[in-house]
């Protein structure tokens, strides 16, 4: 947030990234806290109080109700807290007031999301993403401590000197705009990259942190991706080929999704989701040794953000993971249950930890991903009209030259027949030995 307490506001940005929180009061209107707890245990950050209140939606001034905000004082009083979480999204005024009545430090879900991010980034391009998402969130809590500060009220931070809080607020619009304009020219750069990318056949891994899709980007790949119990282990996507496979196969592993992801993060990571929207296969990681309710609430949200960006007919394979962990009446009632709410995916039970099933994941990949080499035989004038189809169909493996274009390519399996229609009716030719068509596989 953009308070931490009686600072500097020079150094207070910096400081609100690097302090090392350890003991935190979890303040809830749900019981389910267990995403909450998650978040904070990445951050190294130990909940050693909760206070819960049982209300539809949270106090306009204060997000708990009087009794419960006195009691959370008291508590803050008593014992020794680092930092308050809140366990959902406070507004710029909930924050203000409950930072000064509070004097305490107040992280709502947001910006504990935004300090993993900080913490997970390595990449220039994720750096900036998450200051520039940084940024977009805390203006309006500056705006509203600016409005405070021009009506008398001193918000706490101010009391150490430094800026002014309208003029930092101007300064952070600025380096807004200045972020917004660097990842723009990042996204150029990254266009040619993107084109490179489509000269091989990609799969792209989805789910929610946690699922365990860093674990099956190490197994299908042999690297040593972390996959640990931390969320958000994989902020930027890792590329990686496929073991044992055509080397034109590569995993592209991505972030893991989050249940109510803020709007202005979604929007900053739409770049890390790319991955996924390019990929010519999908494969939707579940953990199946969650409870159906949560399993159906976390497929049907991933399935909205898969469908926005993906074409239609895509090859998806959805893995229930952790089946482990999972009775096998339990594992068929599951696996029926979601076959009643979704569509368009083949579904594989699978353990990342004991490798059950995962001689199916492969089989999958094998099946969908490139034909055997193909030999196109292409007349010289033809060869650059024909060159732009056939990179975009799959991957050219060798070209040869006499008097004609020999071209040995590997269709990608959803282009096969879209391309030995497009080379039968544009006049390629073939050696036939083995089909009675204008191409054949190679002998």
């Amino acid at each position: 947030m953009v308070s931490c307490g009686k600072i500097d506001v020079a150094a207070k940005d910096l400081l609100c990234l690097r302090m090392k929180y350890k003991k935190a009061c979890l303040v809830t209107l749900s019981k389910d806290t267990k995403e909450s707890i998650q978040l904070a245990r990445t951050l190294d950050i130990q909940i050693e109080s909760t206070i819960f209140q049982n209300r539809i939606s949270p106090d306009s001034r204060f997000y708990l109700g009087k009794g419960k905000i006195e009691e959370l004082k008291e508590l803050i009083d008593t014992q020794e807290f680092d930092v308050v979480l809140v366990n959902g999204d406070v507004t710029p005024s909930q924050h203000l007031r409950m930072e000064q009545y509070l004097n305490a430090t107040v992280w709502d879900r947001t910006f504990l999301i935004l300090n993993i991010f900080g913490k997970r980034a390595r990449s220039k391009e994720a750096k900036i993403q998450v200051e520039l998402a940084r940024i977009s969130h805390e203006l309006p809590f500056l705006k509203e401590w600016v409005h405070h500060a021009k009506h008398g009220e001193r918000p706490g931070f101010l009391a150490g000197g430094g800026y002014k809080v309208d003029q930092y607020f101007e300064l952070a619009k600025r380096k807004q705009k200045t972020l917004r304009r660097k990842l723009m020219e990042i996204e150029k750069r990254r266009g040619v990259t993107r084109i490179h990318r489509e000269s091989v056949f990609s799969i792209g891994l989805a789910g929610y942190t946690n699922a365990g899709k860093s674990s099956l980007h190490r197994i299908l790949t042999g690297s040593s991706a972390k996959s640990d119990e931390m969320v958000f282990s994989t902020l930027e996507p890792l590329v990686k080929k496929v073991n044992d496979i055509y080397s034109d196969v590569i995993v592209i592993d991505t972030v893991g999704f989050i249940k109510d992801l803020p709007p202005s993060l979604e929007r900053s990571f739409q770049s890390t989701f790319e991955g996924i929207f390019i990929s010519d296969v999908v494969i939707f990681v579940v953990d199946a040794s969650e409870d159906i309710i949560i399993i159906k609430e976390k497929i049907q949200s991933v399935h909205r953000v898969l469908r926005s960006g993906l074409d239609e007919g895509i090859k998806m394979l959805m893995i229930l993971n952790k089946v482990d962990l999972v009775d096998l009446n339990e594992l068929k009632r599951k696996t029926k249950a979601i076959k009643s709410f979704t569509s368009g995916y083949r579904i594989l039970p699978v353990s990342c930890t004991s490798l059950v099933g995962i001689e199916r994941v492969f089989e999958f990949i094998y099946q969908n991903s490139l034909s055997e080499t193909y030999t196109i035989i292409i007349e010289p004038g033809e060869k650059e009209r024909f060159m732009d189809r056939l990179n975009r169909y799959g991957i050219i493996q060798n070209i040869d030259w006499d008097q004609q274009v020999y071209v040995d390519i590997k269709f990608k399996k959803k282009y096969e027949e879209e391309a030995l229609a497009y080379i039968s009716s544009n006049g390629g030719k073939i050696n036939n030995e083995t089909r009675n068509q204008t191409c054949t596989k190679r002998t």
